[in-house]
């Protein structure tokens, strides 16, 4: 038998043209997988600049029932928590935010008077 097997020498060819399409293939695979992680990084960092800028949003504002203050706060904390920091943060910047005024730091015009 090995008699047999030391014989039969065959040879493996490759097609050059489809082995430089098989790593064309690879490397738009590898293409595709970077770019959707790029985007998903993007996306994160986006959506934690979006819940901190809620986070001093809410702390910042004055409600007119103190409750609302702690409630959205722990709304954006467990938000966080749970994975959902980002709608979390877009539901308070669309309806919470309308509920609450600035209080009076950083707007010095509307304190002082115009001169004359």
């Amino acid at each position: 038998m090995l008699a047999m097997l030391a014989q039969s020498e065959e040879t493996i060819s490759i097609d050059p043209a489809a082995a430089n399409a098989v790593g064309a293939a690879a490397a738009g695979v590898v293409g595709i997988w970077v770019f959707l992680w790029i985007v998903l990084v993007i996306a994160a960092l986006l959506g934690l600049i979006l819940w901190i800028w809620a986070i001093i949003d809410v702390s910042k504002r004055e409600f007119a029932n103190p409750q609302d203050k702690t409630t959205w706060l722990i709304v954006l904390i467990v938000g966080f928590v749970v994975g959902l920091s980002l709608i979390a943060a877009i539901i308070y910047l669309a309806a919470g935010r309308k509920k609450g005024t600035m209080s009076g730091t950083g707007n010095t015009e509307s304190q002082t008077p115009p001169q004359a």
